[in-house]
């Protein structure tokens, strides 16, 4: 038997394991966890979880929505990044101090 005919056999079977497969594979359903209508027109609306503990934050009470309260959430956070970027600094700065 000559090469190309060997490789023609060998193209042929691996030709129909592949389609076997995937016939095999569109035989199963899967079931959806969920059904979901696509046409649907609900509104989504969110949840509104509270803040458990705001205490020493500067932040505001969670239903204040004045644009003062908002300023002073503002300044908050502001104070709060500017403090994680130090932490963020002293420990690259120990990392780099630090014999590993």
């Amino acid at each position: 038997m000559s090469t190309t005919a060997k490789t023609g056999i060998i193209l042929v079977v691996i030709l129909a394991v592949i389609v076997l497969f995937w016939i095999w594979q569109n035989g199963k359903t899967v079931q959806p966890s969920t059904i979901v209508d696509q046409n649907s027109n609900q509104a989504i609306i969110p949840e509104q979880t509270p803040v458990s503990n705001i205490a020493n934050t500067g932040l505001t009470a969670t239903t204040e929505t004045a644009d003062a309260s908002l300023e002073t959430d503002l300044g908050a956070i502001d104070t709060q990044i500017k403090a994680l970027n130090d932490d963020a600094a002293n420990i690259d700065q120990g990392l780099k101090e630090s014999a590993i």
